[in-house]
């Protein structure tokens, strides 16, 4: 543990009963040993004139990540409020979110970070509420944020993405859903807070959407809903880091994983295009996600019962069909597609080694012009 503040330091800015928080800060976590005291030490920088709380949901870590958030649970016992599993929730289908953390929040508001990302900015939780107090309607409120690439140690700063979000108010409450429904307007979870009453109607409305265990993204329907029903607030500053890891949920390893993943990801989209009124462009291009999507992972899985049917089937999705319906072209695609996402593992290890290769090679020139 580092040189943080004690509680009462943390406690004694706050004006209102600390048993009554306005923020809640929900954090999940996993096997988060190498990581989790980064998120932890976020929320305790953290500079507010008003109470929060740290609900933190360990999903039965098999690493010493528990350990650690006891550790911090005994120097600040009036902040932290853990839960600790002793089987896995996520593998029987259910969102620690959903079932655990937002039940037992207090706070009139609810901040997101994950176990493996990290807040950095002392005033994050302070600035948006006292935006979302003084502007009602906004819902949520979120930040920029920088990329931690975990292989390669490397930072991305946010002003290089692709999609920047200095459009955000010049656009509709209808067109901020389609964008983000395409993935071309993105919300880093560990920015995100969010009323909780709003947030409590947008899981009982769809209760399929957040409670079935279905879909694995847990984080983009409530973006899409929030958009809906309010505006969103968004400010043009990083004040989170995203952790990219390998083999994550988000970015497994595995090969097929990873294309079931992207379906999960295609389908969710497809459900809330057929569920809202979205453009024919927005339409389009959401039918053709899912298509490929299906038929790529269909050729992998052939008994995959689908949930929506393919819909203005293209060429392209021809060929994968054609693909799938055939047992030998199935398997040399299989073949290939594993062959490929090999080689981009190695290939993301190799540029991790590459550093010491070019030291290497540079002392050897050294070397060689002294005459050594």
């Amino acid at each position: 543990m580092r040189n943080l503040r004690t509680e009462q330091e943390i406690m004694q800015r706050w004006k209102a009963d600390p048993c009554k928080p306005l923020v809640s800060i929900s954090c999940t976590t996993y096997n988060h040993e190498k990581y989790i005291e980064d998120a932890l030490e976020g929320f305790l920088i953290q500079e507010t004139n008003f109470p929060f709380e740290i609900l933190i949901h360990d999903d039965a870590s098999t690493d010493s990540s528990a350990e650690i958030i006891r550790e911090y649970e005994v120097q600040y016992p009036n902040l932290f409020k853990p839960i600790y599993q002793t089987k896995n929730q996520y593998s029987k289908g259910k969102n620690p979110n959903v079932e655990f953390l937002f039940p037992k929040a207090k706070g009139k508001y609810i901040a997101f970070c994950e176990g493996d990302d990290y807040w950095t900015d002392q005033k994050k939780l302070q600035n948006q509420v006292d935006f979302l107090e003084c502007n009602p309607e906004y819902g949520l409120s979120h930040t920029e944020c920088n990329y931690l690439y975990q292989d390669s140690n490397s930072f991305e700063n946010y002003a290089k993405r692709k999609y920047s979000c200095n459009h955000l108010p010049h656009l509709s409450t209808q067109n901020v859903f389609e964008w983000i429904l395409v993935g071309n307007y993105s919300i880093a979870t560990s920015s995100v807070l969010l009323r909780k009453d709003l947030l409590d109607k947008v899981i009982e409305g769809d209760p399929y959407v957040f409670k079935s265990g279905y879909f694995k993204m847990g984080d983009t329907p409530l973006w899409l809903e929030f958009s809906l029903i309010s505006h969103i607030h968004y400010i043009d500053q990083p004040t989170t880091v995203y952790r990219i890891n390998t083999n994550s949920l988000t970015h497994p390893n595995n090969a097929i994983a990873r294309m079931r993943f992207s379906l999960s990801s295609a389908e969710l989209r497809k459900h809330y295009a057929r569920k809202s009124n979205v453009s024919t462009t927005v339409l389009s291009h959401i039918n053709r996600r899912y298509n490929r999507a299906l038929l790529k992972y269909k050729i992998v899985d052939s008994r995959f019962q689908e949930k929506f049917p393919i819909e203005n089937i293209d060429r392209v999705d021809k060929f994968y069909q054609k693909i799938a319906t055939s047992s030998f072209l199935s398997k040399c695609w299989v073949n290939w597609f594993v062959f490929k996402y090999t080689l981009i593992i190695y290939a993301r290890t190799l540029k991790k080694l590459y550093p010491l290769f070019y030291l290497n090679r540079k002392r050897l020139q050294f070397r060689k012009r002294l005459g050594m």
